[in-house]
């Protein structure tokens, strides 16, 4: 299943900010999804055929694709742990470069 999460107003919105406060909304089904044990992932890639998408999907003329939300089932049937590093390395304290101490 493919999700594109649309807001209206943003199609001549000059700000690049504009419909930030989506991205929380896509962050939440992402996270549902997983504990369903549904798979996704964000991306704006299909963005170079905006136009054809609008067409496609009869987007009114205000409105603007944020996002593309590819949902499905893994291949394998089960989640690997996710590789992330440790908190210690991607926070930072005060200013950037600034590290906790271990």
């Amino acid at each position: 299943m493919w999700v594109f999460p649309v807001l209206r107003g943003a199609a001549a919105a000059a700000d690049p900010r504009t419909g930030a406060s989506i991205y929380g909304a896509v962050q939440n089904l992402c996270l549902a999804a997983r504990v369903h044990g549904v798979g996704t992932s964000l991306t704006t890639l299909y963005a170079g055929h905006e136009d054809e998408l609008r067409a496609l999907l009869g987007l009114p003329e205000d409105a603007l694709t944020m996002a593309l939300v590819p949902m499905g089932y893994p291949e394998r049937g089960r989640w690997a742990r996710p590789k992330r590093a440790p908190v210690e390395d991607v926070v930072h304290w005060g200013t950037w470069g600034v590290h906790a101490r271990r």
